[in-house]
């Protein structure tokens, strides 16, 4: 029994588990190297500025239109988005724009993704009061 003990210790500390100090600690006469964490690092992406509000331009682009006379109309429309700066868009970081739709009944808040000089296409739909009514379309926030 006592055998075994002496071959189980043995092999503990060739392991490197004898539960002693690590062979390259001080107390054995090698150095010891600090821990170095790596700060984290700032993307590449978070460097690009975000486009302003105002160098993107929006139209709506209307995909139908049904007349109901004096109960008014249904508009069903797309955003587009235009970008107005002489910075290349590939220079920008993606970003989300968020736009408001008013004229119809009930004005609408929607937003799209920018990214790469492509956009989500949103479509939506607004009750007219008429079928006169001018529909027009804005950037609130750029984020």
């Amino acid at each position: 029994m006592k055998r075994l003990a002496t071959i189980g210790a043995l092999v503990l500390a060739v392991a490197g588990c004898s539960g002693g100090p690590a062979p390259n600690g001080p107390d054995h006469g090698g150095t010891s190297t600090p821990m170095v964490t790596p700060s984290p690092t700032t993307t590449e992406q978070a460097l690009k500025p975000l486009p302003a509000a105002d160098d993107l331009k929006l139209s709506m682009r209307v995909l139908s239109k049904k007349c109901y006379g004096s109960a008014g109309g249904l508009v069903e429309y797309q955003v587009d988005v235009a970008y107005t700066d002489v910075t290349p868009i590939s220079e920008l970081r993606p970003a989300t724009v968020t736009y408001r739709a008013t004229g119809g009944e009930a004005e609408q808040i929607d937003s799209t993704r920018l990214r790469d000089g492509k956009y989500g296409v949103n479509r939506s739909s607004v009750q007219t009061p008429s079928s006169s009514t001018t529909l027009k379309i804005e950037v609130v926030d750029v984020f």
